[in-house]
């Protein structure tokens, strides 16, 4: 038997308001790609946004002498305006999510940041498996 991601269905994201609504045909879009195309997309994507977010972002803000808790805020606020698109509600959940990944960055190192978004994203992304003969 074969392997393929299961496409998602609206009700598998609740509650659907209209932010929910846009993110779920972005995840539906990206469900029917193969699971490689699907994790090898995401992946690349996680490292720009780790690199970008935490990396740069906050080793510059640290180079220049500002406090850690600065740091972090300006990575997290910025993490959270990217994703602006999908919601304000949204937004404030992703600088939520910026801040625990800017903390996870700072005591793990890049290489746990993207491992711990990766894997975030793809439970997000609701990627199943089901057997196909």
């Amino acid at each position: 038997p074969r392997l393929r991601p299961r496409p998602l269905v609206a009700a598998d994201l609740v509650p659907v308001d209209e932010a929910d609504a846009r993110t779920i045909a972005v995840v539906q879009g990206a469900s029917t790609l193969s699971l490689p195309v699907l994790v090898g997309t995401t992946a690349w994507v996680v490292i720009a946004e780790e690199v970008l977010w935490r990396a740069v972002l906050i080793g510059i803000a640290l180079a220049w002498g500002w406090s850690l808790i600065a740091a972090v805020a300006v990575s997290s606020g910025t993490f959270a305006l990217n994703h602006a698109y999908f919601g304000g509600r949204n937004a404030l959940v992703k600088g939520v999510e910026g801040a625990l990944w800017a903390g996870l960055f700072l005591s793990g190192g890049l290489l746990a940041a993207v491992a711990s978004h990766l894997v975030f994203n793809l439970l997000a992304f609701n990627v199943r498996l089901e057997v196909v003969r």
